[in-house]
């Protein structure tokens, strides 16, 4: 695969990382007298719904993205 497309999928995975421990601290009860386990826990399974989502996302975006941008106005325009 060229560099770029590592870079890309990398981000891809780093930003997982974050929004995986953002809804976890968001939208758990978690805290950070939480035990480690159940942050270990909360943070797979949120980490596996991100890895499921967003290679799709990842891939049909670029794709798509522009197109819609032509097709639909923006509402500030």
């Amino acid at each position: 695969m060229k560099t770029a497309t590592w870079r890309y999928w990398r981000r891809i995975l780093a930003g997982n990382a974050i929004a995986s421990l953002a809804v976890v601290f968001a939208f758990s009860d978690a805290s950070m007298s939480t035990p480690p386990r159940d942050l270990l826990r909360a943070f797979s399974i949120a980490f596996l719904f991100a890895s499921c989502i967003s290679p799709l996302i990842g891939f049909s975006m670029p794709r798509f993205g522009p197109w819609a941008w032509r097709r639909f106005a923006f509402p500030l325009d």
